[in-house]
């Protein structure tokens, strides 16, 4: 009996104890639930918007269902400049800001921008103020109502006038289009090329595929490979700035960018008939600033978008010596490393240092010699380094080519032709040429 009335007096605590804790969490205070609340913005349509900002002022407004920007008429207009109608439509508070004379600790006393709205219902006055410590949030002013919003969803306002222009440069080529002619100019250099599609020759058994390329046309004549021209020429269609940087430039701000005098132009032609011409200034920490022909706007690329800029003979053909000069290279020195290999050649008999050589190792020394990929610098170079080999070739009219391999002291070699060095290469290059060199003797 005794156990029985313990058993019954423990279930009786522990009830006592549940029922205490259960009475201690419905006493707890409950969480305020934040509800998002909407500015009240008239009702009527957003007609015109303008905000003034430290760049200036931006004024927006509605003409035949489609937004113009004042000063921005010959130009097409970004996506930006349909967000700034948005965000002028659609501002949402994330909170109200009880009224407060001291306008100062918002940031409302000189705000960052200033904003006239024009509905069909009237006007209302926005001012964008400062930073909230909450991160991501803003003050603004909305007809005397300070508010706390979304930093995202008053951007717009904060922007210059060159933002809300398309910074799409050209348009795509169609996917049937070729890029049909091309001239590249730099310094007094005019490079031209046309394209050649696909031909066939011969008939039947003997038929002969010729696969489409681009024809060199000046300042020499010689086939290119397709993709060493269309990799970079393709390109200039279709391209997208980084940024537009100035609109209207005078020529002082064209200097100001390298514009004033490009370092390059290029003039394409479709085979759908459109033509385009880009102007490209030297290139300043990874970028280039570039100009297309009858638009006043300067636009910031990437170097790697203006990829014509460092297109020449030499990295078309891939190679320093010109197309057609190998084949009349009757005698080839190279000396460095502590080698020396002296081939001549005379008829169909060819010898190193004295000894026969076959014509096919004769021709791998020959590739590997006036065949190495450069890559264009875009200006001279000044090597500092003592050249690591020298490439001598002579010609059947006693003419001769002298290439010097120099390192860079940063991996890779100046290619210093007849004493100018405007092209590096990989350092394999010259281990291979070594390699083709005692392969010959062997």
């Amino acid at each position: 009996m005794n156990q029985q009335i313990k058993i019954l007096a423990g279930c009786g605590a522990a009830l006592l104890v549940l029922a205490g804790l259960l009475i201690a969490v419905f006493m707890l205070p409950k969480k305020t639930e934040s509800i998002e609340e909407t500015i009240p913005l008239n009702d009527g349509e957003v007609m015109a918007v303008t905000v003034v900002n430290k760049y200036g002022t931006i004024e927006l407004t509605k003409k035949d269902e489609k937004w113009v920007i004042k000063g921005l008429e010959k130009f097409s207009l970004s996506e930006n400049a349909f967000t700034l109608a948005e965000q002028a439509t659609s501002l949402e508070a994330v909170r109200e800001i009880p009224p407060s004379e001291d306008l100062k600790q918002y940031g409302l006393t000189e705000p960052e921008a200033d904003v006239k709205i024009e509905t069909s219902q009237g006007s209302r006055h926005l001012e964008i103020g400062g930073q909230s410590p909450a991160a991501g949030q803003r003050y603004i002013q909305l007809d005397g109502h300070i508010y706390l919003v979304d930093s995202a969803k008053v951007t717009s306002f904060l922007y210059d006038l060159n933002h809300f222009v398309s910074t799409l440069v050209s348009e795509p080529l169609g996917s049937e289009d070729n890029v049909e002619w091309i001239e590249l100019k730099r310094d007094n250099e005019t490079i031209q090329f046309r394209f050649v599609p696909e031909t066939f020759q011969g008939s039947g058994e003997n038929e002969e595929v010729i696969p489409a390329h681009y024809h060199l046309t000046s300042p020499i004549e010689a086939d290119i490979d397709q993709y060493e021209v269309s990799i970079w020429a393709n390109g200039a269609f279709g391209l997208s700035a980084q940024a537009v940087e100035e609109i209207d430039p005078s020529e002082e701000i064209l200097e100001k960018y390298g514009l004033a005098q490009p370092e390059t132009s290029v003039k394409l032609t479709s085979s759908s008939g459109e033509t385009i011409q880009l102007f490209a200034s030297a290139p300043r920490d990874g970028k280039c600033y570039l100009m297309r022909a009858g638009i006043p706007l300067v636009y910031r690329v990437s170097q790697a978008d203006a990829g014509w800029r460092t297109a020449t003979i030499e990295t078309v053909t891939g190679s320093v010596f010109l197309p057609g000069k190998k084949e009349n290279i009757v005698s080839l020195a190279v000396e460095g490393q502590g080698k020396s290999y002296s081939f001549l050649r005379d008829g169909d008999q060819i010898t190193c240092n004295g000894k026969p050589v076959p014509t096919e190792a004769f021709e791998k020394v020959l590739e590997s010699a006036t065949e190495i990929p450069p890559e264009f610098l875009g200006e001279t170079a000044q090597p500092a380094l003592e050249p690591a080999l020298t490439i001598e070739a002579g010609y059947r009219e006693n003419e001769k080519d002298i290439l010097r391999l120099i390192p860079t002291g940063t991996g890779s070699l100046y290619l210093e032709f007849n004493g100018t060095a405007r092209f590096t290469a990989r350092e394999s290059y010259l281990e291979a040429l070594l390699e083709a060199c005692e392969a010959a003797l062997a």
